[in-house]
């Protein structure tokens, strides 16, 4: 059984962590502190995940991404890399 924290607040992803002994997991999301999108994971709980061994599976859905409606992958490169 994977526990997939997709689609849960923060206190809910917190939780989780705080219960599982099993490995947790997103299957889409990314990273908050990239673009603050409610469905990404917050660093706070970025930092809890190595020592539940859990992943983040990305995901390259524009909104999660950027606030643009579209947007090409070398676009938000630049936008990482503070372009």
């Amino acid at each position: 059984m994977l526990v997939d924290l997709s689609h849960t607040s923060p206190d809910a992803m917190h939780d989780a962590l705080d219960v599982s002994a099993a490995p947790v997991m997103w299957s889409h999301a990314n990273a908050r502190g990239l673009h603050d999108h409610p469905r990404n994971v917050p660093d706070d709980v970025l930092r809890r995940l190595p020592a539940n061994g859990g992943v983040v599976m990305v995901t390259f859905v524009p909104g999660f991404l950027t606030s643009r409606e579209q947007a090409t992958i070398a676009e938000l490169d630049g936008q990482k890399a503070g372009g």
